[in-house]
């Protein structure tokens, strides 16, 4: 349903249906707030726990009162972390164990929010690969049943088994599942200072003498410190090359994101979490500073 070009025809169908509690206009721009009516919950419930929100720039809305119009793009589509990589191809997946589950459960299957998380080539669950498919498949098969899809190449799948890569599929999960707690922000400044604490960040004065600047080679560290083969997926298919890493000054999409995390405010949620993830040692650590109260949250792995 997230796609813009397949729900125009849903509110011609039912608009004999519109509760009357409904304040949004019946049109197709609002219909995730009609799928939410519908189901009997608040917009804002619903993009708590049936929207891959939370990991786009508008995270902020997600409990907000504001409708979210959607005007040139929907808010709830999700962004992968480069829109010309193999990853952004095949953005829908579907773990074979689960649709086994489902179909003994309810005799259907559906297509998983946590298996759609940019980077997650394996499931959660099952530790199994996940099936890939291009992202027309999810909007004309919204019940996957038995269909087949790309199946990841083995370096692939045991790339997804590094220890920065487990980081941040975990937190992603966290995120997902503690949507209320999720502080971006306050884990943007820490991440700040531990970057600075590795030396990787520093301020410097501008040569002009008037202010000062943040030198960030965070872009950098990431790139040493990720598998070449996940990042060959999620990136850019270059990363196969074991000498390529992007230049200081890349025009690519991916590299401005990863620049943009040393400004306050201005980097997207998933490179926050996958920062996070290869600055800091410990899923429980980054927990502390992305969730709050992070008390009594239960972590995906021990």
């Amino acid at each position: 349903m997230n796609n813009l070009n397949y729900t125009r025809l849903l509110p011609q169908e039912t608009k004999g249906l519109r509760p009357k509690n409904c304040n949004h206009p019946w049109t197709w721009i609002h219909m995730h707030h009609i799928m939410s009516d519908l189901s009997d919950m608040t917009p804002q419930a619903y993009r708590a726990h049936h929207t891959l929100m939370l990991l786009t720039k508008h995270w902020d809305k997600v409990y907000s009162q504001d409708p979210v119009k959607e005007s040139t793009h929907s808010v709830y589509h999700y962004s992968q972390f480069q829109a010309d990589s193999s990853g952004s191809t095949y953005e829908f997946k579907i773990c074979p164990d689960c649709r086994k589950e489902d179909l003994r459960a309810f005799s259907m299957t559906y297509w998983h929010r946590e298996h759609q998380i940019p980077g997650l080539d394996i499931c959660p669950k099952h530790q199994t690969s996940l099936m890939k498919f291009e992202s027309s498949c999810a909007w004309l098969t919204p019940n996957p049943v038995d269909i087949e899809g790309k199946i990841p190449s083995e370096a692939l799948v045991m790339a997804n088994f590094h220890p920065v890569v487990r980081r941040y599929q975990d937190i992603a999960l966290c995120t997902l599942r503690n949507s209320s707690l999720v502080r971006f922000n306050r884990a943007q400044e820490k991440l700040l200072a531990r970057a600075i604490e590795l030396g990787i960040c520093q301020e410097r004065i501008r040569h002009t003498g008037h202010g000062s600047y943040l030198e960030s080679h965070i872009p950098q560290y990431l790139y040493n410190n990720l598998p070449r083969a996940w990042m060959a997926e999620h990136f850019s298919a270059n990363f196969l090359k074991d000498d390529f890493y992007p230049t200081e000054w890349s025009p690519d999409q991916y590299h401005t994101e990863l620049d943009r995390l040393k400004s306050a405010g201005m980097a997207e949620p998933i490179f926050i979490l996958l920062a996070l993830a290869t600055l800091f040692e410990s899923t429980e650590s980054i927990c502390s500073i992305l969730l709050e109260p992070a008390n009594n949250l239960v972590l995906p792995r021990p």
